[in-house]
């Protein structure tokens, strides 16, 4: 029954022996979206869905084991808490689902196999969206910096366009180079998320002012002087904001969220002139 495996997840992942790497996070939603394929596949039958499942099954406890250790190191205040106990709860979804499907009769299987196909549908993307953020909370921890500007920035992001291209985003540069001391991959992840979070976005690069560093800023409207560029490459599909804030204050950056508006402020100290 679903509720005896709620034990066993829970209790596995609270042991601090189980904690795994995020490639081995990986590789157990490697596997769910292997049987998430074979389950909408008509030509696939139930059997061959159902020899998979125990192995997924067996992954599902490591992989809440994971985000409990991202549990532990965060502050009761953070706000990537509420993200962590979000893909505790998903990955308790895809459990019940999976041993519903692994435990019905035949009369069962059809409609145990659609709710498996249904939660992984709506959990997996945020259980990858959630592996993600977890792996740049820890280069972001990590403190590791180099020397950019906020142009290389919007170019590493977005790709000039024509204004009609589908996708497309208004991009707002400085003058001049504005140089921070930042963690590029860290970076341009935040700025993918923030336009990802707010559709139809601007991308404008702020020079510092007399009471503020500079900053990359997502908003609604088209900016004085913008160009039309697009993004390179696919936007997440699944964004949290408190992920986003809570990557931010570990790289150091300030953030500011608001309806229309998502800001990632450098201080003046990673500022260079």
């Amino acid at each position: 029954t679903p509720g005896d495996h709620e034990g066993p997840v829970t209790e596995r992942a609270s042991s601090p022996h189980a904690h795994i790497a995020p490639s081995e996070a990986r590789d157990v939603l490697v596997a769910l979206r292997n049987v998430e394929h074979l389950a909408k596949s008509p030509r696939v039958g139930q059997a061959v869905v159902v020899e998979l499942l125990p192995e997924v099954q067996a992954g599902l406890p490591r992989l809440a084991s994971f985000f409990r250790a991202m549990l532990e190191h965060k502050a009761g205040d953070d706000p990537a808490c509420d993200v962590g106990r979000l893909a505790l709860e998903s990955v308790q979804r895809v459990a019940v689902a999976a041993e519903r499907a692994r435990a019905a009769t035949t009369r069962q299987s059809a409609g145990a196999r659609l709710g498996l196909e249904r939660v992984l549908a709506e959990d997996l993307p945020r259980l990858e969206a959630c592996v993600e953020a977890c792996e740049m909370w820890t280069r972001a921890s990590a403190g590791r910096r180099a020397e950019l500007t906020l142009r290389d920035v919007v170019a590493a992001v977005l790709e000039p366009c024509a204004p009609e291209a589908p996708g497309r985003v208004w991009a707002s540069l400085p003058d001049g180079d504005v140089r921070v001391v930042a963690d590029a991959t860290v970076v341009l992840w935040l700025c993918r998320g923030a336009l990802a979070a707010r559709a139809a976005a601007s991308l404008v690069a702020r020079p510092p002012g007399d009471d503020a560093g500079p900053a990359l800023e997502v908003v609604a409207e088209a900016p004085a002087g913008g160009v039309p560029m697009c993004p390179r490459g696919p936007l997440p599909k699944v964004v949290y904001e408190d992920a986003l804030a809570s990557v931010a204050a570990a790289a150091g950056l300030g953030f500011d969220a608001a309806p229309g508006r998502m800001t990632f402020r450098f201080g003046h100290a990673s500022a260079l002139a």
